[in-house]
C-alpha cells in the first residue's frame, strides 16, 4: 500500500490532524485557512500531498505482520518511554524535497506547555464549544482549553456565572468527554464574564 510522510507543511495541519473529525482534513485545513489547500500528486503514487510540503517521503508498506520488525523503546509525547514492539516496516522508494528545505520539529515531552499540549488545547477548545453549543448555552464568547479552561461567556444576568458552574450546568461537558481525556478530571473550569 502506497504511503506518503510530509515534512514543513503548513502549521494548520499539526492542529487539525489532532481534531476529532470525521471528514477531509485538507478540507478542514481550508476552511480553517479560508482557503483551499493546494495539493499535488506524488511522484510514485496517486497518493497527495501539500504542494507547500518542504520534504516528501514515498514508499511501500505492507499490512502482513510477517513482514514486521521490532522498534523502540521510543519517548512520546507524554514524556514517557512506549513500549517496544513489532511494527510495519516503509520501503521507501522517492524522496522529493524543496531546494534547501526546512525540516521542522518538534519539542515534545513532560514539559506542560510544549508545542503538542498546546496544539492539542486549541482541538479541545473547539471540541468543548461544540458541547457547550449542543446544550444550548447561549452567549459562549470563547473557550480555552487546557489545565485550567477558561469559557467566556456574555453575562445576561448577575449569577449566571456561578449557575453554569453547578452540576447541571458547564461541568457536564466532562461526562461528554470522560472516554477522550484522560486529564479531564485534574482539569479546572473557570467561567469568566463580560460586563
Amino acid at each position: 500500500m502506497p504511503v506518503a510522510f510530509v515534512y514543513g507543511w503548513d502549521p494548520v495541519l499539526l492542529t487539525v490532524a489532532g481534531v476529532p473529525y470525521i471528514g477531509d482534513e485538507y478540507e478542514l485545513t481550508g476552511a480553517i485557512r479560508q482557503q483551499p489547500v493546494e495539493l499535488v500528486k506524488c511522484e510514485m503514487s496517486d497518493l497527495e500531498v501539500p504542494a507547500s510540503a518542504e520534504i516528501v517521503v514515498e514508499g511501500t508498506i505492507s499490512p502482513d505482520p510477517d513482514s514486521y520488525e521490532a522498534e523502540g523503546p521510543f519517548g512520546e509525547g507524554s514524556g514517557y518511554y512506549g513500549d517496544p514492539g513489532t511494527r510495519p516496516v516503509v520501503k521507501v522508494n522517492c524522496i522529493t524535497y524543496r531546494n534547501d528545505p526546512i525540516f521542522r520539529g518538534t519539542m515534545v515531552g513532560s514539559e506542560a506547555m510544549d508545542e503538542l499540549k498546546m496544539s492539542s488545547d486549541v482541538s479541545m477548545s473547539s471540541a468543548i464549544w461544540d458541547v457547550l453549543d449542543s446544550q444550548e448555552i447561549p452567549g459562549i464568547i470563547d473557550v480555552n482549553a487546557g489545565l485550567l479552561t477558561v469559557v467566556k461567556i456574555h453575562k445576561t444576568y448577575q449569577d449566571r456565572p456561578d449557575k453554569l458552574q453547578q452540576p447541571s450546568g458547564v461541568l457536564n461537558i466532562r461526562d461528554k468527554f470522560k472516554m477522550q481525556l484522560w486529564w479531564w478530571k485534574k482539569t479546572l473550569i473557570s467561567i469568566i464574564a463580560d460586563h
